[in-house]
Order: C-alpha cells, then sequence, then structure tokens
C-alpha cells in the first residue's frame, strides 16, 4: 500500500464522518421545523379561544365578581400573551432550523471536497504504480530530486580528504585595569 492509498483510505474516512455529521444536520433541520410549525398551529389555536371568551361573556357566566367586562379583558390579555410566547418560540426554532441548515450545506460542501481529494489520491497513486511498472524514472507525485546542476557539482567534486582541525588558541583579552 502507497502513500497515495493510505491518503485516500485516510480521506474516505474523514468523509464517512462528514456524511454522518450531515445526517445529523439534516435530522435537527427537520426537527426545528417540525417544531416551529407546531408552535405556530399552537398559537393560532389559542387566539382561537378569545372567541369563546367572547361568547361566554354575552351568555352571563363570568358573573358580577368585578364585572365581567375586566374579567373578559384579563382573560384575552392572557390568551394574548400566550399566543406571544408561542410565536416567540416559533422564531426561535426558525432560527434554530436556518443554523441547522447553514451546518448542512458546508458538510455537503466539504464531503465534495473530500471526494476530489479521494479521487486525485486514487488517480495519483495508479498513476505511480504505472509509472513503476513502465520503468520510468520520473514518478508524477514524487519529489525528483537534485537539480541537475548540483547533481554535476557533486559528481565534479575532489575526493580529496578533508583538511586536519586545527584546534584554536584561546586570546587572552586584555590585561586587566589596576589602580
Amino acid at each position: 500500500m502507497d502513500k497515495g492509498e493510505i491518503k485516500a483510505a485516510t480521506v474516505h474516512e474523514i468523509g464517512c464522518k462528514f456524511e454522518d455529521m450531515l445526517e445529523a444536520a439534516k435530522l435537527d433541520e427537520s426537527r426545528n421545523e417540525g417544531a416551529k410549525t407546531a408552535l405556530l398551529v399552537a398559537s393560532k389555536k389559542v387566539l382561537e379561544l378569545s372567541v369563546h371568551v367572547d361568547k361566554d361573556l354575552d351568555e352571563g357566566v363570568f358573573g358580577d365578581v368585578d364585572g365581567p367586562l375586566a374579567v373578559a379583558a384579563l382573560i384575552k390579555k392572557y390568551i394574548t400573551r400566550a399566543a406571544a410566547v408561542l410565536e416567540s418560540g416559533a422564531a426561535s426554532a426558525e432560527n434554530h432550523r436556518l443554523m441547522s441548515a447553514g451546518r448542512s450545506q458546508a458538510f455537503q460542501q466539504m464531503i465534495e471536497n473530500m471526494r476530489k481529494l479521494h479521487d486525485l489520491e486514487l488517480e495519483k497513486s495508479a498513476q505511480r504504480k504505472l509509472a513503476e511498472v513502465e520503468g520510468e524514472r520520473r514518478i508524477p507525485g514524487v519529489h525528483p530530486g537534485l537539480p541537475l546542476k548540483q547533481q554535476r557539482q557533486l559528481e565534479e567534486a575532489p575526493t580529496e580528504p578533508a583538511p586536519p582541525i586545527v584546534k584554536a588558541v584561546k586570546k587572552q583579552g586584555r590585561p586587566k585595569k589596576t589602580r
């Protein structure tokens, strides 16, 4: 197994991890989309309750505790607040869905890049094997070695032994000042 095949196998494993992350991001995206839809439907249903408040007010269900209009107004106020909370939750779910969609796109791009890199490494490995079989000196994807000028300089270099190493004599430096 040559280095190209090892690189290709490594890139393949990384690509598989990215595909798993992509699936998780898509699942998260669909879950957030469902949450948004559910919260918006719940908000509409809560707002429909205010119709029942008006009907009960007309029928005299609230009685004369603090005045039926005051009680009905409080009930409508709380129903509106509940609907606003549900709509806020739906907006939050939409923001999370958009973030998940962005992650999905990023993982998709990484997977495409990994596929290209994997194919490139397999192609280089095949070229190396083909070059070895054909007996080429220069194998694609491998460093060619020294430049021709340096090869000639090494060939023409004298084969004399190196000169002996002379020990350096340590200098004493300036004399110390005396007073």
